[in-house]
C-alpha cells in the first residue's frame, strides 16, 4: 500500500502531535500521551503509523487512524532524526551533534 500523502504530521513544544489533511489544511487530531516534546517523526510507508522519537529518549509508533500509541521501542541516544525503509521493517535514528546513528 501507498503512504497517506493527504496527512501531514507536525509536532510542537506543547507535547502534542498535530495530525492535519494536506489539502482542506483541517486538524484530523492531536496525538496525546507525550512526557517530553517530540524531536524527530517519520510517517511510515502504510500511511497509517507514524515513528515518535521525543526529548525522554523514548522511539515510539502510533497508529494515526486511532490516535494510539500501538508499540514502544525503548530508550535511544538523543533522536534528533527517524528515517523508515521504504518496506517499513527497518528505521534509522541519528543524535544531534555526534557521528552515531542507530538502525
Amino acid at each position: 500500500m501507498s503512504p497517506d500523502y493527504r496527512t501531514v504530521v507536525t509536532a510542537d513544544a506543547g507535547r502534542k502531535i498535530k495530525l492535519w489533511d494536506y489539502q482542506s489544511g483541517r486538524k484530523i487530531r492531536d496525538l496525546q500521551g507525550f512526557v517530553q516534546p517530540a524531536l524527530a517523526l517519520d510517517i511510515m510507508p502504510d500511511g497509517k503509523h507514524i515513528l515518535v522519537g521525543s526529548l525522554d529518549r523514548n522511539i515510539t509508533m502510533w497508529d494515526i487512524t486511532t490516535g494510539r500509541m500501538v508499540r514502544e521501542f525503548g530508550r535511544s541516544s538523543d533522536v534528533s532524526s527517524i528515517d523508515i525503509s521504504a518496506n517499513g521493517k527497518s528505521f534509522l535514528t541519528a543524535a544531534k551533534g555526534t557521528e552515531f546513528f542507530k538502525l
